[in-house]
């Protein structure tokens, strides 16, 4: 059997899913069953989770040349950037805990040599 294969332009870097969403990460775009978002400068990576606690998925990505932070609402296709002062390009995954223990993550990246967090609102909690 004989087939080609065509390669994307874009593939699929990851996939996540779980029982109620999915969303596919490529190089410079992100994709949910119902949303689609496009990026004109490379992806670090991105993850989701439920930043407000209302049952709704949030994906979190970080843009490297930019420096900037995105919080991307996937049921209401909002967006929130938070950009590193000064633009300073990040070079790791978003990590998520929640570092001032009001009950809510908190988003954790580091860009040139400084560990950097935000609330969801993206206040600078250090």
């Amino acid at each position: 059997m004989n087939r080609k294969i065509k390669i994307a332009d874009d593939p699929v870097v990851s996939l996540i899913a779980s029982d109620s969403m999915w969303f596919a990460v490529s190089k410079r775009r992100i994709k949910t069953e119902f949303k689609e978002w496009n990026f004109n400068v490379d992806l670090v990576s991105s993850g989701g989770i439920d930043l407000k606690g209302n049952g709704e998925i949030e994906i979190i990505v970080a843009l490297s040349e930019t420096g900037e932070v995105i919080i991307l609402n996937t049921q209401t296709g909002a967006v929130k950037q938070v950009q590193i002062q000064p633009s300073l390009e990040i070079y790791t995954s978003p990590a998520i805990a929640d570092l001032n223990l009001d009950g809510f993550p908190d988003i954790i990246i580091t860009a040139g040599n400084k560990i950097w967090a935000f609330n969801y609102f993206g206040s600078v909690l250090f």
